[in-house]
């Protein structure tokens, strides 16, 4: 299964003739829906005649432009994806380089893999919101109460140097 946005951007044919909206990909000219996840789909629409037509008619001034709420839609639902990948990974512990051969697997079952950026895009842009949104969580949940912490340094069977933290509030340890 291949996200609108993906067959999208397959060719510059495709961008001059569709549009994506709601996660749906649309024909600029004909205003019709389109099944992009079947590339023939994509590539008859373009050769019929109705299109042709509707293409050389519209040609310059009334071409369906993509609304600013559906462009901000796409953006935040990207930014709201590729947030929780980086809360889901860093929770489970798992380098998020493993987005890459996870990629995929993503684009075949889900809905909107294609939205997921890279593991580089990842670690410099949203792990140090996550990071950020973590430890803001953190502070609002101390403030004004009573902490007490407990550190101990010790080494790890290979011999290297560790620090182990007890936090502890509200009988509550971590």
């Amino acid at each position: 299964m291949v996200a609108p946005h993906i067959r999208l951007f397959q060719s510059a044919e495709y961008r001059e003739n569709y549009i994506v909206q709601e996660n749906k990909l649309w024909c600029r000219f004909c205003n019709v829906e389109i099944d992009h996840e079947r590339k023939n789909s994509v590539d008859k629409h373009i050769k019929t005649l109705k299109h042709f037509n509707n293409k050389n008619k519209n040609n310059s001034n009334l071409l369906i432009q993509r609304t600013l709420p559906s462009f901000e839609n796409t953006l935040n639902e990207r930014e709201k994806i590729n947030k929780e990948i980086v809360e889901a990974f860093t929770y489970a512990d798992i380098p998020l380089e493993k987005i890459e051969k996870l990629k995929p697997f993503l684009l075949n079952h889900c809905k909107n893999a294609g939205l997921i950026t890279g593991a580089n895009q990842l670690r410099e842009k949203y792990l140090p919101l996550s990071y950020e949104i973590a430890l803001q969580k953190l502070k609002n949940d101390v403030i004004n109460k009573i902490i007490c912490l407990t550190i101990d340094e010790t080494t790890d069977r290979c011999g290297r140097h560790a620090v182990n933290i007890l936090f502890s509030f509200n009988n509550k340890t971590k």
